[in-house]
């Protein structure tokens, strides 16, 4: 079994699931001194987000995205079993 001490979980708030932080475009999470910028990405599931690294002079360069399934290749993936 695993066990998450001291773990925040963080969802997009569109995706209407549980989570301990909630976000949303413009958003910006923040762990030392470094930071994720959160975009919308509409794709495969309601409330996809990519968290794109900082843009400011202690930020990794060159930028970096992480998203979740949005980018499916080659296509966009079923987007019919989801209920609106």
């Amino acid at each position: 079994m695993l066990l998450f001490h001291d773990i925040v979980f963080i969802i997009s708030k569109a995706s209407k699931a549980s989570a301990d932080i909630f976000v949303e475009a413009g958003n910006k999470i923040q762990f030392g001194d470094l930071y994720l910028e959160v975009c919308e990405t509409p794709g495969h599931t309601v409330g996809c987000v990519t968290y794109v690294t900082g843009d400011g002079p202690n930020q990794p360069q060159p930028r970096m995205a992480f998203t979740d399934d949005t980018l499916l290749i080659p296509g966009f993936g079923r987007m019919d079993f989801q209920v609106q």
